[in-house]
């Protein structure tokens, strides 16, 4: 069996939280902040397992914790795909709470790039209840997840989340 992985998109430990909510409908919830030092300012970049994950397309959604202004409910949803060419879909992770994040798009991946950039950790805006904290906001579908509360994660190298990758001959294109 084959597995394709996303990974931390910053440096930091993973965060839970009883009562978090899902900014897409998402499951596996986890928060990633450096609370003693703050994220502000950290760069997000979505970073694959690549030959595993071969292709991925990304929409910039604004979905997440609309009551505390633009930069926290900013969200990128990133499909991610088994095939080149955005062929044989396996699931999706959502990266939420972004200063000026990427716009909509899809690539290939390569050896030599498998990773893109997101968008940036917000600061914390005064008076909001669903953003007290800079942090970047992970969801996934059809993913199980790795981390544990409390764990410190590296961007680039900490597995968040992991597919199964399908049976390629019978996928459809």
């Amino acid at each position: 069996m084959t597995y394709a992985y996303v990974y931390a998109p910053i440096t930091a430990y993973s965060r839970e939280w009883s009562g978090h909510s899902a900014c897409n409908g998402g499951s596996g919830l986890i928060d990633i902040s450096e609370w003693t030092y703050g994220s502000a300012g950290d760069e997000v970049r979505a970073y694959f397992s690549y030959p595993a994950v071969r292709s991925i397309h990304y929409t910039r959604l604004d979905n997440c914790c609309s009551a505390c202004g633009a930069a926290i409910q900013r969200s990128v949803k990133v499909d991610v795909y088994a095939l080149p060419n955005l062929g044989c879909w396996m699931g999706w992770v959502l990266y939420g709470h972004l200063d000026t994040p990427t716009n909509s798009g899809w690539i290939n991946l390569s050896s030599s790039q498998t990773s893109v950039y997101i968008g940036l950790v917000p600061w914390p805006p005064a008076n909001c209840s669903c953003y007290d904290a800079a942090h970047s906001h992970m969801e996934k579908s059809n993913a199980v997840k790795l981390v544990s509360p409390d764990q410190w994660v590296t961007a680039g190298t900490t597995p968040i989340y992991r597919w199964t990758v399908p049976d390629l001959g019978s996928c459809p294109i």
